[in-house]
């Protein structure tokens, strides 16, 4: 082959594989958590009486209870394959409770809850 040639068909193949797309994957083997829509409902009866709380977040976040959800909550529901801690103060400290699927008493936190996470179970 004639030098030329050779040019060609590597600047043809380079021109190439940048033409490709990624598809919006990364490269660096980071795997993204992604925001999971209505994870955990809380109610402030028991056996899921008084819808007072329905939250959304990204897996293994901590989130902070608000309003009037705060130490109310006497019942709780966790999405399938989900379990959900629910903690006795915010930013996730404190005592805790888990919930996998459904749950109809928090007896052991007398009803303090401020703050909550989910992982899959």
């Amino acid at each position: 082959m004639h030098v030329p040639t050779i040019v060609s068909v590597l600047v043809l193949a380079a021109a190439t594989v940048n033409a490709v797309p990624d598809a919006g994957m990364a490269d660096d083997g980071v795997v993204e958590k992604r925001q999971v829509n209505n994870i955990i409902r809380l109610f402030n009866g028991p056996c899921f009486q008084n819808p007072i709380f329905q939250g959304s977040a990204k897996l293994g976040r901590c989130r902070n209870l608000y309003g009037n959800a705060v130490n109310r909550a006497e019942s709780g529901k966790a999405k399938q394959g989900l379990r959900c801690k629910i903690f006795e103060y915010s930013n996730c400290q404190g005592a805790s409770y888990d919930i996998i699927g459904n749950d109809p008493k928090f007896c052991k936190l007398r009803n303090k809850a401020s703050s909550w996470k989910c992982v899959r179970d």
